[in-house]
């Protein structure tokens, strides 16, 4: 039963697994992505497929496909932190330049180049050319993306409109509107939205989507939420798309369900730096009240609070898991008012704190140390044997008597404390944790009576008394 001094965990701090989620699939779905590319660009290359794989008649222009695979294998590569890679930044550019030269083709130019060559890689032209909403796609996807290390919240933003006219489309593919004048084919979609939330969870550490991948209440609310928006917004379009504007109407839907997704992250970040600070309060709050203020030292709250975890281990265990050992030391200041009345409480509590700081330095990490009251200090060793606690406390007592003084006039006098020591045995189901610490307070009332600067042992484990001098510390066991 080895526990560290801050035993109890933090249970303020919210964990991360969807965002740890999302990190997976933003690798997962750029490979889906690309394998699909390549598969369609092979059923191109062998004439392969025809109206089976394009019902729409408008497949994957082959510009489409090299930006989709070049996206993907920059999206493949994990990146938690936002590191600077050159090779995929100019993947990105790269996409970014062939989307934007598709459409100066389509606006500016009399001729088509870049598609003309691309198409001579599948030895035919293609069905179709790429679009305008492709090419806005991509362009805004490899932008966010390569925006992504030096501007996370501008490259979110605009990754995010990248999914509009993605969502235009599958709103009009969902309602089973296959007359409408669609100018993207039901393959091309697929690639871009595999694209687009691969570049979206790319995001995952960025201030904007980062509260939203939390397990915080207010993360679980924002999904919540962003997924009834969604619904809702298709629920809405079904029962309008009927109507002479159903095309515009459904241009709105896709535009304002990002937007109100877009105002939920949005405020996501300003609840993240409220809660963050509500948490720092909590957590300064819940450490005020289990340690003390002057020495940092756990206080009594805190030693109650592991006694009844000590006594709940012991009542759950097992006759074959073994016992449970805790030493226990207590120790007192001697003469510590002589101190206050001669120099002032201000050097009374700088005693305070150097025994304090020799007890924590001298102890193991595992060792609770409190402040038991006024000058009294309690020590609790986990899985401590007796001739153990005896050997600690006398290592203690020597440390002080030697690293902490107080000058009292022109003589230097030695800090020293009197200890009274027991062990705590989950064996002995009679006798509990607070009993053993009673039982340490009474060897400790022993030393006092009987000089101080001392350590003396309420019992040993066979029940006969041991004396200070019997335990010294070897050399090799002082630590």
């Amino acid at each position: 039963m080895i526990l560290p001094s801050g035993f109890q965990s933090d249970k303020t701090r919210p964990s991360f697994g969807p965002a740890f989620i999302a990190f997976r699939l933003q690798s997962l779905l750029a490979l889906i992505a690309g394998c699909l590319a390549v598969i369609i660009a092979g059923m191109e290359l062998f004439h392969y497929g025809g109206d089976l794989l394009y019902p729409a008649g408008n497949g994957p222009n082959p510009l489409t496909l090299i930006c989709v695979l070049l996206l993907s294998i920059a999206l493949i590569y994990k990146t938690l932190f936002p590191v600077v890679h050159p090779w995929r930044r100019g993947l990105f550019a790269l996409v970014f330049v062939l989307a934007l030269f598709r459409l100066a083709e389509t606006y500016l130019f009399a001729v088509t180049p870049l598609s003309d060559v691309a198409a001579l890689l599948f030895n035919r032209y293609p069905r179709d050319d790429m679009t305008m909403s492709t090419a806005i796609s991509l362009m805004l996807f490899s932008l966010g993306a390569f925006l992504r290390p030096v501007a996370p919240v501008s490259g979110f933003v605009i990754t995010l409109s990248g999914l509009v006219p993605v969502s235009f489309v599958f709103l009009i593919y969902s309602y089973g509107l296959t007359a409408a004048s669609v100018d993207m084919s039901p393959a091309t979609l697929a690639l871009l939205i595999l694209i687009g939330f691969s570049s979206i969870f790319s995001f995952s550490r960025s201030v904007i989507l980062r509260p939203l991948l939390t397990t915080s209440a207010w993360g679980r609310m924002a999904r919540l939420q962003l997924f009834g928006t969604i619904v809702g917004v298709w629920i809405v379009g079904a029962v309008s798309h009927l109507t002479e504007t159903a095309m515009m109407f459904e241009a709105i839907l896709a535009s304002a369900m990002w937007l109100f997704g877009m105002i939920i992250l949005v405020s996501g970040s300003v609840f993240e730096r409220i809660e963050r600070d509500r948490r720092a309060l909590l957590r300064e709050v819940e450490h005020r009240a289990r340690h003390d203020p002057l020495t940092g030292l756990l206080n009594r709250h805190a030693v109650g609070d592991y006694v009844a975890m000590v006594q709940h281990m012991a009542r759950g265990r097992r006759r074959d898991d073994g016992e449970i050992t805790v030493g226990v030391i207590l120790a007192d200041i001697d003469l510590f008012k002589r101190v206050n009345d001669t120099l002032g409480h201000e050097v009374g509590d700088r005693v305070l704190q150097s025994v304090a700081g020799v007890l924590r330095g001298k102890l193991r990490s595992s060792d609770m140390v409190a402040r038991w009251g006024g000058e009294e200090f309690l020590m609790l060793l986990p899985e401590a044997t007796l001739d153990q606690t005896m050997n600690t406390a006398q290592v203690l007592r020597t440390a002080i008597a030697t690293h902490v003084s107080w000058k009292n006039g022109v003589e230097v006098e030695p800090i020293t404390i009197s200890i009274g020591v027991a062990c705590y045995d989950s064996r002995n189901g009679a006798e509990s944790l607070e009993q053993t610490i009673q039982h340490a307070d009474t060897a400790l009332y022993s030393a006092k009576t009987q000089g101080r600067n001392r350590v003396k042992c309420f019992k040993s484990e066979r029940g006969k008394t041991v004396r200070s001098t019997d335990l010294l510390p070897p050399r090799d066991r002082v630590h």
